[in-house]
């Protein structure tokens, strides 16, 4: 048994694992340059990956540059594992009409394994979060539990830090927690292995493995702690639920919100959003009617709009519900933070606002 043991690879055997994970079945999906982005992506072989490519975020920017040769050096792209476990769109329910009758038609689909190479901590941890929200409370997401139930974690240890990256702060980083398959930790001439899971040992069958070296344990170890402490964006999150409910009437939401244009990039971007709207798509010339299930987000106008008028209508008060959220409310329903610290809503907001900043002006810090 190789599980929690400590191993070593060739770079060059990550086509083999690749090769055993299509034998398996699994659809392959992992980073590739597309746009002028890193993005979650089909990918076929290894040669499809980024390598040599780093990304260079702030707030408000992203842009793509050449530099070295690293499989794994750039970090999150505006794509999470989200938008393949919770898609933007899916059918609820279909029926069709069919002269006086009214016909429930199957929606029965038989999901495909789904491997996901590349997985950051903070991305594993925004899974969790999801797990809890929609697998463990009375109502389970049976959409969700399809699509998570054949998913493979090939994770990556973080040993470059992005500038608006701030999960070490979050504790959900930059170290992988529990949760993946297989994870690697890039070296100069190969990778650390770790096996988290039966059938991430499974997927090692034919590659070439050694137990690791001391010293490449120790190399592994301290890249990733050198990663830790490179972060400059950090939230302290003790006492924060209690501080931010004291603040709810702060003058820093009126101040933000005369910078938010309230466009829903941060909530889009998002690992861990889930808000969602409900509509019947009927077609007139077949008869079919679909009850579709798309993404929402709490930064649109109507979305707290009910009969009874709305319940947030300015930028002010919808700012102050995305961020409120994840820092304070997702705490008292779950336990955990909605944040995982993962900087995509810093990088792809139009005009820049960065969520650490705003956290921490409204403790006074």
């Amino acid at each position: 048994m190789k599980l929690n043991q400590e191993l070593f690879i060739s770079k060059k055997s990550l086509e083999i694992i690749l090769g055993n994970l299509k034998l398996m079945g699994y659809k392959i999906i992992g980073p590739k340059l597309k746009n002028g982005a890193v993005v979650f992506s089909e990918i076929d072989s290894i040669s499809e990956l980024p390598i040599g490519y780093v990304d260079v975020q702030g707030p408000g920017k992203y842009e793509i540059k050449k530099s070295g040769g690293s499989y794994f050096s750039y970090v999150n792209g505006p794509i999470s594992l989200k938008n393949f476990l919770y898609p933007s769109e899916v059918d609820l329910l279909r029926v069709e009409k069919k002269g006086d009758k009214i016909h429930v038609l199957s929606n029965t689909k038989v999901a495909e394994k789904q491997a996901f190479i590349g997985v950051r901590s903070c991305d594993l941890s925004a899974l969790k979060v999801l797990d809890k929200a929609l697998l463990e409370y009375d109502y389970v997401d049976e959409q969700y539990k399809l699509l998570r139930n054949g998913t493979f974690i090939l994770g990556v240890n973080c040993v470059r830090a992005g500038e608006n990256c701030f999960c070490a702060s979050m504790n959900t980083g930059p170290k992988l927690g529990e949760g993946f398959d297989l994870a690697l930790t890039e070296l100069a001439d190969g990778f650390l292995v770790k096996v988290g899971s039966e059938e991430g040992e499974k997927v090692l069958d034919g590659v070439d493995v050694r137990r690791a070296s001391e010293g490449e344990v120790h190399q592994a170890d301290e890249l990733v702690e050198r990663t830790a402490r490179a972060m400059t964006k950090k939230v302290k999150t003790s006492n924060l639920k209690d501080t931010l409910y004291a603040q709810l009437s702060n003058p820093q939401w009126d101040a933000v919100a005369k910078r938010c244009l309230s466009c829903g990039n941060c909530t889009m971007v998002c690992p861990t959003c889930f808000c969602n709207d409900v509509f019947d798509d009927n077609d007139l010339k077949s008869g079919v009617t679909s009850r579709k299930r798309v993404w929402d987000s709490c930064f649109n106008v109507e979305f707290a709009e009910t009969t009874a008028g709305n319940a947030r209508p300015t930028i002010k008060d919808r700012y102050r519900q995305w961020l409120m959220h994840k820092m304070a409310y997702w705490v008292d329903q779950f336990g955990v933070f909605g944040c995982v610290g993962c900087g995509r809503c810093i990088t792809w907001c139009p005009v820049g606002i960065d969520i650490t900043e705003e956290v921490r002006a409204l403790r006074g810090e």
